[in-house]
Parts: C-alpha cells; structure tokens; sequence
C-alpha cells in the first residue's frame, strides 16, 4: 500500500513500508529510513530518485572541494525528509512498536557532499581539516540520535561503510 517513491521521504508511506518488512522478515524492530542520503541531504546535498537504480542518490555535490566547506549548517529537524523520518518514527512510537533508525558515518556523510576523489586527497593533505569536519558532522548525527529518541526510536543501528578498511587500504 505504500508508493515507492515516497517510502523514502513521506512519513505515512515509510510507516506502511517498515510495518511490511518487519512483518515479511518476521523481526522484532520496526526499521528507519530506507535510504543513507538522510542525514547528506540534511547538510545541503541535493537528492533524488536514481533512474537507474531507483533509491534515492546525490545528484550534485554540495561542494567541489574540502577547501569550500566554510561551516556546515546545522541538521534541520522541522523540514525535508528527516522531519519525515522522525515523524513516522513517532507515529510508529504510539503504535507500540519498537523502532530500530539507520545512521550513516561522518565518512559516508562527508562522502555525499564532497566527491570522495577529494576526500582521499584530503586525507594525505588535509588530515586536519577533515578530522574538524568529521568532528561537526559526528556531533550533529549525536544531536539526531538524541532527537530520534525524543520521537521514540529504541536502537540506532550506525555504520560508516565508505570507510571500511576493505573498501580503501587498511593504512588509510
């Protein structure tokens, strides 16, 4: 009953969706969102539906460079899709159900901003700078974990695979 498209940024169709998956998987929790560009999309990268592989993905870079990104701005949970996020995670709340929400990493974060050609640059270059953007971007996904519990969410479930050491060499 949900439509594809919206699962992804309209509370009531996420709602319709996690209650299916939990039922169809036979599990406990009830999880949230069914995308990693939340939390991108929240600091300024521009998301839409991929045609191709039909999730939603960045379609622009928020930044071309590390050397652009002044400041961050702060994750805004009263509109776009994380307010849809949290909202469906407080209906869901008042449903009984136990919530389980994804969170992406800084790296996966920063990842969707900034073209990771630059980022690994960074990394032998800018070390410190993206140690402080890693560090803003960490302290605003805790302010969104701490705003999911507000809305009920019971686990966070957090990953950050853009930098697992198999997807770039373990000395980096």
């Amino acid at each position: 009953g949900a439509r594809y498209a919206a699962v992804f940024g309209q509370a009531e169709d996420m709602i319709k969706a996690a209650l299916e998956v939990k039922r169809l998987n036979h599990d406990e929790w009830v999880k949230l969102p069914f995308c990693v560009t939340i939390e991108a999309e929240g600091f300024g990268a521009e998301v839409e539906l991929s045609p191709l592989y039909g999730v939603p993905a960045v379609t622009h870079f928020r930044y071309e460079t590390i050397d652009e990104i002044d400041t961050l701005p702060q994750l805004d949970f009263t509109s776009g899709r994380v307010k849809e996020v949290l909202r469906a995670a407080s209906i869901l709340h008042g449903q009984g159900e136990k919530i389980m929400l994804n969170i992406e990493g800084p790296f996966t974060v920063l990842g969707q901003l900034v073209p990771s050609k630059q980022i690994y640059k960074g990394l032998y270059r800018k070390k410190e700078r993206l140690r402080e953007l890693s560090e803003i971007i960490g302290n605003e996904l805790a302010r969104y974990a701490r705003e999911a519990e507000a809305h009920g969410v019971d686990l966070l479930s957090y990953a950050d695979p853009t930098v697992a050491s198999d997807l770039i060499s373990p000395k980096i």
